[in-house]
């Protein structure tokens, strides 16, 4: 089971690597989750504790991965000059937020193309 979506693990060989999922559309955070406690959803039990990722690696692939593996690395997935800078606020802090958590956390504003969008 550590080897079953297996993210980190990737990451950690250096293998480019994106979050996301092939089914409906989920909030970025609850993916965060997902990698982050490896707890299928209904029953709670943990589905490969070897494959849980660090907050830092989730967020990593969830921005600058999604970046790369659009081809858009030099442009997106990073709030550095030069880059579009579409930002999400959020009720806290994503780093420091552990396990169940991080389903708690809410999009409180989003800024895109430099407009506010939702606030």
């Amino acid at each position: 089971m550590d080897y079953l979506s297996p993210a980190k693990q990737l990451f950690e060989l250096g293998v480019p690597v994106a979050a996301g999922t092939d089914a409906v559309p989920y909030n970025p955070l609850f993916c965060m989750w997902a990698m982050t406690t490896r707890r299928e959803r209904l029953t709670g039990r943990v589905m490969g504790e070897g494959g849980i990722a660090s907050n830092e690696v989730a967020l990593r692939l969830l921005t600058r991965g999604g970046a790369y593996l659009s081809f858009e690395e030099n442009e997106k997935g990073q709030l550095v000059p030069g880059h579009h800078a579409d930002i999400a606020v959020l009720s806290g802090d994503p780093l420091a937020t552990k396990g169940d958590a991080l389903r708690d956390l809410s999009c409180r504003a989003t800024m895109v193309g430099g407009r506010w969008v939702h606030q």
